[in-house]
């Protein structure tokens, strides 16, 4: 679809009437906010694109180099972020923890000290964070909506992706001590 195609349609009203009429922004209006609300973010890559020079410029002419991470489920769309720019967060998110996913993490982003590993919480195990801490790579987890499964969580864990604004209002609290 064209960018005019997508400004056409509706993104809110299947949420409720409240948002009907909201309108999909461009990267480049999504960076402009959470830049202004002071918003870290989160750059999912889905598909094979060849426009990863275009995605970092605008990321870097917006100011949030330093306030963006980019993931995806396959190395090979990382390693093009990372070949260009190894000084992104770059997030390898994987269904499952693996011996093998692990050495390729570490083969793939050898001179990023910005990885980490962003895995489905459902389907990790204390050896599955045992084997991710023995390489070294920080680990983050999704999707943690409770705030009894976040106090649950081993320490070793260092992000949460969260569908709930609770649970990132209780770990905001957690953060501050509060």
């Amino acid at each position: 679809m064209t960018l005019e195609q997508i400004k056409a349609l509706d993104f809110g009203s299947w949420k409720s009437a409240e948002y009907a009429g909201t309108k999909i922004p461009t990267y480049e209006e999504f960076l402009v906010c959470c830049r202004n609300l002071g918003l870290k973010v989160y750059v999912e890559i889905k598909d094979a694109t060849d426009h990863y020079d275009e995605l970092l410029a605008i990321t870097r002419s917006y100011g949030m180099k330093e306030n963006t991470t980019f993931i995806a489920d396959s190395g090979s769309k990382l390693v093009q972020i990372n070949n260009r720019d190894t000084s992104y967060r770059i997030g390898y998110a994987i269904a499952s923890i693996t011996p093998e996913r692990v050495a390729n993490a570490q083969a793939m982003f050898a001179d990023n000290k910005n990885l980490f590993i962003d895995v489905d919480l459902t389907n990790t195990t204390d050896s599955d964070i045992a084997l991710v801490e023995a390489a070294g790579i920080p680990l983050e987890v999704w999707t943690v909506d409770s705030e009894q499964t976040i106090m649950a969580m081993n320490s070793y864990i260092s992000g949460v992706t969260s569908n709930s604004v609770v649970a990132s209002d209780f770990l905001y609290s957690y953060e501050l001590g509060k």
